[in-house]
């Protein structure tokens, strides 16, 4: 896996991390009442700005809601959420974790790929060559700098396709992927990989094909799955 540079400690996932714990602490479920900002902000001494983005992602990942003018509530909560975001030092724990999610990821892209390559048009077929395009480039001049690559190229194809619960469930997975990744400061394949493999899925989908469409993903998250096994195999 390519190790990206040296991990910063961001205050917001601080943030993020002691919520999650405050909820597990306490037994909260779906629609309990949380604390206010400004009592987040008292009892773990961090700043008003980070407890906001730090709310903000948790709610863009489901697991808290805010009501304006009736406060922040858990929206959904259990043990399989906390592991999403859980900063465990173990590695071995998370790369399997990502195993796990990879194979969602199939599942879930091979079919929404499909729904989408019916309804693309040209115009979007464009755009997603372009995007791919500027990403790369971006990322090739920023190839020393912090992050981890997300899915944004995945959620974007499937945002071309019709049903609003698939959209939700990758965002979801979206958020979950980025975290394990995270967590070690490292993605599975390089950028020049990644980017073959992109354009590989985008020339299927163009072409209607879903037996090439589920090749392709498929092609792609495996050599994830492998470049994990390998790792483990080390351990």
């Amino acid at each position: 896996m390519e190790k990206s540079s040296e991990k910063k400690v961001i205050i917001h996932e601080v943030a993020v991390q002691e919520i999650l714990k405050l909820i597990a602490d306490n037994g909260l479920k779906a629609g309990d009442k949380l604390p206010t900002e400004r009592e987040l902000v008292q009892r773990f001494n961090i700043s008003r700005s980070s407890i906001r983005e730090a709310l903000k992602l948790l709610e863009s990942n489901f697991v808290v809601r805010i009501k304006h003018g009736s406060g922040i509530y858990v929206d959904a909560f259990d043990e399989s959420t906390l592991s999403w975001y859980k900063n465990d030092s173990n590695d071995i724990k998370v790369l399997n974790l990502i195993k796990n999610t990879v194979e969602a990821r199939i599942l879930l892209e091979t079919y929404a790929f499909q729904q989408a390559a019916k309804a693309i048009t040209p115009e979007q077929v464009q755009a997603l060559y372009e995007e791919e395009e500027m990403e790369y480039i971006r990322m090739r001049k920023n190839k020393n700098s912090s992050g981890i690559p997300g899915i944004s190229f995945e959620h974007l194809i499937i945002s071309y396709q019709s049903n609003p619960i698939l959209t939700n469930l990758h965002k979801r997975l979206s958020g979950i992927w980025k975290s394990y990744h995270d967590i070690i400061n490292s993605v599975a394949l390089p950028l020049e990989v990644r980017h073959k493999d992109h354009l590989a899925i985008i020339k299927a989908i163009a072409n209607n094909n879903p037996n090439k469409i589920a090749k392709a993903v498929t092609s792609h998250l495996k050599k994830t799955a492998d470049a994990i096994d390998n790792l483990l195999t080390q351990r």
